[in-house]
Order: C-alpha cells, then sequence, then structure tokens
C-alpha cells in the first residue's frame, strides 16, 4: 500500500500498459500487409535465406533495401532466426519495441515535468491512432519513434551524450531522423549564442557529441554508394517535390493529421495554444516548461517540412506524435492550475472525459479513411479470404495471373497467409492468362488488363474500400486468349 501511495502514477501507468497490450494481442496472428508484406517482412526473411545478416548495404538487396539504413531490418532478422520465421514473431517483436516507447516516453516525461503529466500523455499516446495502428507493424517508424524520444530527451536534459547514441540509432534506422541532428544543431548554437562560449572546450565537446550521428549516417552512405553505385535510393530522390501545387495540398494533410483528424484535436489544439501562452506565460503567470516546449515545436516543424517534400504517408510522421501529445497534457494542465489553483483533480478529470471523446469520437470515423485501423483489416480480410479459397481450388499448382499485394501472399508462407506451399503466379502478363486473381481499389474498373482482354469477373470478395476479382479471360477460336478492348 505504501508502494501505491509513493508511486501512483507509475502503478496506473502499467495497469494502462497491460491493457493496451492485451487489446493489441489479436493482431499478432494478423498475416503481412503492404509494405510488411512488400518490404520489411521479405527483407528479415531474405537476409536470413542468404545467410548475410548485417547492417552493410550489400546484406540485403536493394528492390528490397530502398537504400534506408538496415538496423530495423537487421534487428528483424536476428528475432527470426532466434524465435522463429513467422508473421506472429515479427509482430510480437514489434510490439515489444512499442512497449519499450511507452515505459521511455512515460519517464521522460515524468522527469522533465510530473508523474500525473506522465501517465496521461502515454494513455492519451497509447489511443492515438496513428501510435494505436503502427504499435505490431513490422515497419520502422516505431523504432525510429523510440530512438527519438530518447534523443529529445537527451537535449532536453542537456545530456548529450545520450543524444548521440539515441540519434545515431535512430539514423540508422530510417534516413528521417534527420531532423533530430537540425533540432540539436539549432538547440546547440543558440546556447552558444546565449552564453557566449563558442569555442570553449565544454562547447566543443558537445559539437564533437552532436556530428557523431551524422559521422555514423555518412559512414553509410559512403559504402552505400561503394556497394551499389549511389548514396540514396535513386526511385526515392525522384519523388522530392519544391513546389507549392504540391506542397501545399500535402502540407495542409499532414497539419490535420498532426492536430486535429479523428480526436487528434484533444492535445494538438493544446499544444499550438501553449506555444502561443508561450510567448506571455509572465504576464498571465502560467508555469509552463517553455523550454521543452519550443524543443518539441522545432522538432515537430522540422518532421512536417520533411513529410512535405517527399512522398508522404500518414505513418511517417508518428515520431512527432509523442511530442504533441505531451505538449498539449501540459498545457493543458497548467491552464487547468491557472485558473483553478490547488485542484488538481479537474485537469485529471477533463483529461481523461476529453480523452474518452477522443475515441468515441476519433475511432468510428477512422473507419472511413482508407488506412485507418478498422479499414485496413477489413482490406486486409479481403486477402485472407481470397488467398484461402485460392489454396482450396483444383488449379492452385497452376500459374495464375496476380499483382501486389497477393504476390506478396503467395510467395512466401511465412508472411502469414498460406497454409500449405507457395501459389505459382507470374504478372505485367507475361504469358497469356486463362485466369487472373485481382486486388484492386474503388473501382472494378481498376482491374489490371493492359493488353485488354476480354474477360469475365467469376468471383469477388470485397468491403467498402477494396476489392479482390477471380477473372476467367476468353478465348479465341483457335484456343487462346484473345485481345479485345473490354
Amino acid at each position: 500500500m505504501n508502494v501505491l501511495k509513493k508511486y501512483p502514477f507509475e502503478f496506473l501507468f502499467f495497469l494502462a500498459l497491460i491493457f493496451f497490450v492485451l487489446l493489441k494481442l489479436n493482431d499478432l496472428f494478423l498475416p503481412f500487409q503492404w509494405d510488411e508484406l512488400g518490404v520489411y517482412g521479405p527483407g528479415a526473411f531474405s537476409m536470413i535465406d542468404t545467410r548475410h545478416i548485417g547492417l552493410l548495404p550489400s546484406c540485403l538487396q536493394p528492390t528490397l533495401s530502398r537504400g534506408h539504413p538496415l538496423l530495423f531490418t537487421f534487428c528483424n532478422a536476428v528475432v527470426f532466426s532466434i524465435a522463429g520465421e513467422s508473421h506472429i514473431v515479427g509482430h510480437s517483436f514489434s510490439l515489444i519495441i512499442t512497449i519499450l516507447t511507452l515505459v521511455v516516453f512515460f519517464l521522460f516525461a515524468q522527469e522533465t515535468f510530473d508523474g500525473k503529466t506522465a501517465f496521461f500523455s502515454s494513455v492519451i499516446l497509447m489511443i492515438h491512432p496513428n501510435f494505436f495502428v503502427s504499435s505490431v507493424m513490422i515497419q520502422p517508424e516505431m523504432m525510429l519513434t523510440l530512438f527519438t524520444v530518447l534523443s529529445v530527451w537527451g537535449i532536453v536534459s542537456k545530456r548529450w551524450w545520450l543524444y548521440s547514441v539515441a540519434a545515431s540509432l535512430a539514423m540508422m534506422t530510417k534516413e528521417s531522423a534527420i531532423v533530430i541532428l537540425l533540432l540539436a544543431l539549432v538547440i546547440i548554437l543558440s546556447d552558444a549564442i546565449k552564453h557566449r562560449d563558442f569555442f570553449s572546450a565544454s562547447r566543443l565537446r558537445v559539437f564533437l557529441l552532436w556530428i557523431i550521428p551524422l559521422i555514423v549516417f555518412g559512414l553509410f552512405m559512403v559504402i552505400q554508394k561503394i556497394q551499389n553505385g549511389w548514396f540514396l535510393f535513386p526511385e526515392h530522390i525522384g519523388y522530392l517535390h519544391f513546389n507549392w501545387g504540391s506542397n501545399y495540398p500535402i502540407g495542409t494533410r499532414i497539419l490535420n493529421e498532426m492536430f486535429f483528424n479523428f480526436g487528434k484535436w484533444i492535445t494538438g489544439g493544446p499544444f499550438l495554444a501553449g506555444l502561443l501562452l508561450c510567448l506571455f506565460r509572465k504576464p498571465l503567470n502560467i508555469q509552463l516548461n517553455a523550454s521543452a516546449l519550443w524543443i518539441f515545436a522545432g522538432l515537430v516543424f522540422f518532421i512536417f517540412l520533411f513529410a512535405d517534400v517527399n512522398v508522404y504517408l500518414t505513418r511517417y510522421i508518428l515520431y512527432a506524435a509523442p511530442f504533441v501529445v505531451l505538449g498539449g497534457v501540459h498545457t493543458v494542465f497548467m491552464l487547468i492550475d491557472r485558473i483553478v489553483p490547488r485542484f488538481e483533480l479537474s485537469g485529471m478529470i477533463l483529461l481523461g472525459c476529453l480523452s474518452v471523446y477522443a475515441v468515441c469520437d476519433g475511432y468510428p470515423r477512422m473507419m472511413e479513411f482508407p488506412f485507418g485501423e478498422s479499414s485496413y483489416k477489413l482490406s486486409l480480410k479481403v486477402v485472407q479470404d481470397a488467398v484461402s479459397w485460392a489454396e482450396q481450388q483444383p488449379w492452385k499448382n497452376d500459374t495464375i495471373e496476380t499483382n501486389f499485394p497477393l504476390t506478396g501472399a503467395f510467395e512466401d508462407k511465412r508472411n502469414g497467409y498460406l497454409i500449405g506451399e507457395t501459389i505459382p503466379f507470374y504478372t505485367d502478363f507475361e504469358k497469356k492468362p486463362r485466369y487472373g486473381l485481382f486486388y484492386f481499389a474503388w473501382e472494378k474498373e481498376n482491374i489490371p488488363n493492359p493488353r485488354n482482354y476480354k474477360y469475365t469477373i467469376l468471383k469477388m470478395w470485397t468491403d467498402q474500400y477494396a476489392h479482390v476479382a477471380w477473372v476467367e479471360y476468353q478465348k479465341d477460336s483457335t484456343g487462346s486468349t484473345s485481345p479485345s478492348a473490354h
């Protein structure tokens, strides 16, 4: 009982973490989907199959590495080789990374602010749609988030050795960690100007610690140039865009997904308000931790810029979520303390009610979003049902025409779809097909048919956003499949 009185928020966090894990247990058994199926799962399996488990670019073919640093894939390959090569092991390892992220986040928030802020921020982060969906995914964003929290902890607390180690690991996880280095450089330069100690021994030591992650990433790039012939994956370079026509709509979407959509306004609005209040905290007598909030704001701003000029997916901004949530919760508590002093329970009740409302409001609407928690599971079930049906057909050993993600489902049992062995297939209409099994989105007109063969849809699996069709192509009088406008 004394322990509960001494560590009440630690105990509540532990209970919340257990509940969160229980909510995600069923998802451990889901097959891989999209980038899990096309890149990260096969990448780890390829390292095992070729016996090249390592961090060097040559350990994985560029079509699977996509030029990314290989720490995440390397860790997955090691775990697969020890615990077994299956989608369940992969998702379990991802959940372990998520648990570590939440624990580190709680400890960081507790040290920087206080226990109640740490607890409520952690719980709200657990129910954050992007975080909740990504928590068991074999994708590098959660590992990047873990190292980002550690890096920012080092920056906020001036533990530059912690920043140096964590930022190096983040850079070896994904290139988008470069924003951490930009943030750290701004902070270091600002401190040097403020204290006028550019060339002191302590400042030079900080600069040395700052540059270590850049050297680590630079070495990887040089080795990649030697082994693959390029520094960054050429296809990804082609995705960069610096024109208003592209940046404005993507930027608007990013801002909405950072601060407002799907119940995120609960902390996104207060976070933005807190930045404004930092400018007037002294005359208003609001005890905001302005230093931490501005550091969070700098990181979020750099993440926004990086995401806006690159190809964008919602999960790419996951590593901004902890800081928007934490800054928002801190602002709410400080405002409540200013309005209703010495009545801490009011802030906790308010945040609790708002969090419940965010879940009730955000998650049903997220079902309408193609990449949300519920909709991706529905789309995944469509593929599962189609693959299960295909395995029971007498022609399952005949080669059929198909497309992604069915190709990933058919080619490797370890991806979680097949009960038996692989199903042979070809793509890009390399031969004249008799049958095809195709995944497509939105409209039937999206069924792949580049040569305009006549076909008949024999069977369909569908949800609101995605469909799989079993197609038979018509034959001409000679018995071969005939091309014709469909």
